[in-house]
């Protein structure tokens, strides 16, 4: 297919995801609030972290507070970390 892979390594399929989530009713406001829809973030890196994909397989920094952590997790990659 050329020289660009083919598969999600921006993390779009979790930014549809999250859009999705977004537009559901909320309990308060018409719509879900953004901080109850980005903890499916957290969810997305949660269940990638514990996958085999990413052991040993570092290509994004992402800084914390207490640490760095090497990780191939599209959701800390620089896309999408814009989009959000």
């Amino acid at each position: 297919m050329g020289p660009l892979l083919v598969e999600d390594t921006y993390g779009v399929k979790p930014a549809i995801i999250l859009l999705m989530r977004s537009l559901d009713m909320g309990k308060h406001a018409p719509t879900v609030q953004f901080s109850t829809m980005r903890k499916m973030r957290s969810a997305f890196s949660n269940i990638h972290h514990a996958s085999a994909e990413d052991f040993c397989n570092g290509i994004v920094m992402a800084k914390d507070t207490r640490s760095l952590l090497v990780t191939k997790c599209p959701t800390y990659g620089t896309w999408f970390i814009a989009f959000i």
